[in-house]
């Protein structure tokens, strides 16, 4: 069954690796997210359009957005039951049995941005790893006409062509949630790690070469090398003499360049902490600690505090405070010796 969720542009092998590997950690960490084992199993796939949708058994719109590659947004949408939901995450419905209740809702929502950080730090083969998050999750209700209204993101109105697939989820009692995943091609590809893969097209007609240059090289390659002349009767030739390798003289090491001066880590981020002071207590003295409880530094009052950079000791200042904020004058500047 996992063949027939490899997509259809994109039936080779690395295709149909790629989509094991997602139903495998997909599972597992959905499994995780809602603390109970759970079987994903494949239902059937279809291409399809936004105008094809069919919501009448659906209540909830899911939408997830990653980028892949950088400052491309990708949209995917999973299409689900609010009561079954509910059973997969063990949350409650609401009194109408239509939709989740606020609470509900917002225990959904932090469930799948629960899923997707996980799902991401979970797919080491695309790299580097996608930007992912929970876009939207809304009930989809019905407009004064009856009509089911869905509001599907602008992002897969953008793709070339749409898939649905269709998933069921068992739980470990019997319970079954189904899930309808919109995906657009280009976002599936790069879901799937193919994004560097053209879709499979027929082959171009190239234009015809100069039949002369291959034909010649070719025959060149047929060739075999010519066996060599028997040497003549005679005294033998005169070998050239022997002559030593000349080296020119190194001259002066040249510049490397601006970028390979301070200006190569200017923007390198440092961690910057300021000590008051230390002071040496015992477990026993630790436990006694309580709200009110004095612990002395081992610096008196007045003193300059010590400014380190990285955990290491560059200055010496004193506190002062900066639009009500507390900040430290360099008084001291400390050199380490050689």
């Amino acid at each position: 069954m996992i063949e027939e969720l490899a997509p259809a542009y994109l039936a080779t092998a690395e295709a149909t690796q790629a989509v094991t590997l997602l139903h495998r950690v997909s599972q597992d960490v959905l499994a995780g997210v809602a603390d109970r084992k759970l079987k994903v199993s494949f239902d059937k796939r279809s291409r399809t359009s936004l105008d094809q949708l069919d919501v009448v058994d659906r209540n909830v719109l899911i939408e997830l957005q990653f980028e892949r590659p950088k400052d491309v947004l990708r949209s995917v949408v999973i299409l689900a039951d609010a009561s079954e939901l509910a059973v997969l995450f063990g949350l409650t419905p609401a009194e109408t049995g239509e939709t989740l209740a606020a609470d509900a809702l917002l225990r959904l929502g932090d469930i799948i941005s629960s899923f997707v950080d996980m799902l991401v730090s979970e797919l080491p083969w695309l790299q580097p790893a996608p930007r992912a998050w929970l876009a939207n999750l809304d009930p989809i209700i019905a407009d004064p006409n009856g009509q089911l209204r869905c509001d599907m993101p602008q992002a897969l109105s953008e793709e070339p062509a749409l898939s649905a697939v269709h998933f069921d989820v068992t739980t470990d009692t019997g319970e079954l949630c189904h899930l309808e995943v919109i995906v657009g091609e280009e976002a599936e590809q790069a879901l799937l790690g193919l994004d560097h893969a053209a879709p499979v097209q027929a082959p171009v007609q190239q234009p015809p070469k100069q039949a002369a240059t291959p034909a010649f090289v070719a025959q060149e390659a047929r060739q075999a090398p010519p066996a060599p002349r028997a040497a003549a009767p005679g005294p033998q030739a005169a070998q050239p003499p022997i002559q030593p390798v000349q080296f020119k003289q190194l001259g002066a090491e040249q510049p490397l360049g601006r970028s390979s001066g301070i200006e190569l880590i200017r923007d390198v981020l440092l961690k910057v902490s300021v000590e008051l002071g230390h002071a040496s207590l015992t477990v026993r003295e630790v436990l006694a600690l309580g709200a009110g409880s004095v612990v002395e530094l081992d610096r008196l009052a007045g003193e300059p505090v010590d400014v380190l950079v990285n955990d290491r000791l560059i200055a010496r200042g004193e506190v002062v405070i900066v639009d009500e904020s507390f900040g430290v004058r360099i008084t001291e500047i400390v050199r380490e010796k050689r």
